[in-house]
């Protein structure tokens, strides 16, 4: 596809990004060309960051907590399309996949939870617009068209109730805009991955706006090679491919200046492989149950090291490189709805979910 850009298009949006290997905007060039008629110059400095991580709006510098935000731009910028991901953009959080691509597990300064049950409740909390995940299973979820990310690090119960001690994290979707306008960007990468994400803001009147946002990704190949096919005869396969899709509508009504409602809905549906659980052998040669010599040692060697069964994966990279048999499927559906009504009082604001 080359090395294109895409553009947002929509009254005030302006910005540049490259996507993959290229993107392109699927919208009329008129539209485009006004978007990109009156270049604006970079902006050096640091804007301000409103967040709602104490369940007001207020400036991140004055939240009296330890707090992470992460911009709509950085989401999208470093192509942040799920929940595991966020651990490099946060300090003293930990991400964790029990199984490659599914049941991520979040530890936040030490403290989560070592299990791959889906009917365990995480120890940190996570927040989807404001609605707790209570599963390991619900982790999984793609990220894509977010207004932002606030992680919360410590203990959380005051304000988040159960299930918070290590901290939490809330995940913000975009909102419905009040003029027209949107997104639309698309890559093509290795391993056969295709990707489509977007997002348009449809106002209706002055008091009703709708935004529908999408994603589809089609990985047709995996990161991982086995040595054995799935019935387990020699032969070279590749285990990974990708195929989900999901879809968001949100709608926007204020009937007066103290009411406002969103009413969101969503769904997902993936049929896609987990990778392989990685390789590395713990046990003495010929002794199985006994711990070999590097494993005391602290360091890992699978040359001198088996695993119970007494099989050596000496592959060079054995985390994405083994004899595995059988399928590692992954399918996934999962639809939501949240209203959020929020009422204006004099000098109060009430939020019901």
């Amino acid at each position: 596809m080359g090395n294109s850009q895409c553009r947002e298009f929509g009254y005030g949006a302006r910005r540049r990004r490259a996507l993959l290997t290229g993107c392109a905007a699927a919208l009329p060039v008129a539209m485009l060309l006004a978007g990109a008629a009156q270049a604006e110059p970079a902006d050096t400095e640091v804007g301000e960051v409103i967040v709602t991580a104490l369940k007001r709006s207020e400036l991140l510098s004055n939240v009296g907590a330890s707090v992470t935000a992460i911009s709509s731009e950085q989401l999208r910028s470093t192509r942040v399309e799920g929940v595991g991901e966020l651990a490099g953009y946060t300090p003293n959080v930990d991400i964790k996949s029990n199984s490659p691509g599914a049941n991520v597990v979040v530890t936040i300064r030490g403290v989560g939870i070592d299990d791959f049950s889906t009917t365990v409740s995480p120890a940190a909390g996570v927040y989807v617009d404001e609605v707790p995940l209570s599963s390991l299973a619900l982790m999984g979820l793609s990220l894509f068209d977010l207004e932002r990310v606030e992680v919360l690090r410590g203990p959380q119960g005051t304000l988040y109730g159960r299930n918070s001690i290590a901290g939490a994290i809330n995940i913000l979707s975009a909102r419905p805009g009040s003029e027209f306008g949107g997104y639309v960007e698309t890559g093509y990468a290795n391993y056969d991955r295709f990707e489509l994400t977007g997002a348009v803001d449809l106002p209706v009147s002055d008091d009703l706006a709708f935004r529908v946002s999408g994603k589809t990704v089609q990985q047709a190949e995996g990161y991982w090679r086995s040595n054995l096919l799935a019935d387990g005869t020699p032969g070279s396969r590749r285990i990974g491919e990708q195929h989900a899709t999901a879809l968001r509508v949100q709608a926007a009504y204020s009937p007066t200046s103290y009411l406002r409602f969103n009413l969101k809905l969503e769904g997902e549906r993936s049929r896609s492989e987990t990778g392989p659980l990685s390789f590395f052998g713990s046990f003495k040669m010929g002794s199985p149950f006994v711990l070999c010599d590097p494993v005391r040692a602290d360091r890992v060697d699978n040359t001198q090291c088996t695993d119970a069964f007494g099989y050596r994966n000496l592959n060079a990279k054995p985390e994405y490189h083994g004899d595995w048999i059988g399928n590692f499927p992954l399918r996934l559906r999962q639809v939501g709805g949240a209203l959020h009504t929020t009422v204006d009082f004099s000098g109060a604001q009430l939020d019901l979910i």
